[in-house]
């Protein structure tokens, strides 16, 4: 039988209050800007209301982090920039719901927000006969700069990085561990200015 963790419901994206604010002055201006923000966040919250463990294809799961990144372009502006890499997903490839998502929001709340000029998110997906290898890398703000920081992630006002980021990652670790066991691996790489997490899980429910 395949494992499933137990139900519950994820949180959904923490920056949903500043895209409405965003979308509600974006109406008079660009309403079809704004219609397409509706429509992302429809689909976020319609996922975030599913069953935690619930397996879903990956060329799903690969939209909403798109639908999600464009959602924060609207508050970051150019301060966010996204370089992706992604082949194109065997067309039965399943994975687990909001795994790769929670990722892009960890990139972001810990590496492009707390820097003033922002940065670039590299997204890298490859698969081989059996496993998806997803890379994501962002950048960091040097220890030295971040201690100086106590904004509140507005526009000219980043936030400090803070210790979200390990537990956010060991929740992923868990969740991969309850869908796969040994199987999958989340992997991390910190440098002096850059932090990559590397995700290796097969593209096909673990059965045990």
């Amino acid at each position: 039988m395949i494992r499933r963790p137990p139900r519950s419901t994820p949180k959904p994206s923490s920056a949903a209050s500043d895209v409405y604010k965003r979308q509600a002055s974006l109406i008079p201006v660009d309403p079809d800007k704004a219609e397409q923000v509706v429509e992302d966040l429809s689909e976020l919250f319609r996922a975030s209301l599913q069953r935690a463990g619930a397996f879903v294809r990956i060329s799903e799961e690969l939209d909403l982090c798109q639908r999600y990144l464009h959602i924060e372009s609207l508050r970051l502006g150019e301060r966010l920039r996204v370089q992706w890499q992604v082949e194109t997903p065997p067309t039965e490839a399943e994975m687990p719901l909001l795994i790769l998502q929670p990722l892009m929001e960890n990139a972001i709340y810990h590496g492009i927000q707390p820097l003033p000029e922002g940065g670039i998110i590299k997204v890298e997906v490859y698969f081989t006969e059996d496993t998806m290898i997803a890379r994501i890398t962002n950048p960091l703000m040097d220890e030295e700069a971040a201690k100086l920081i106590n904004g509140d992630g507005s526009p000219g006002r980043p936030r400090q990085p803070n210790e979200g980021n390990h537990i956010a990652i060991d929740n992923i670790r868990q969740r991969l561990e309850i869908g796969y066991g040994e199987s999958a691996k989340l992997v991390t790489k910190q440098g002096s200015n850059s932090f990559q997490v590397e995700l290796r899980c097969p593209t096909v429910p673990k059965i045990i």
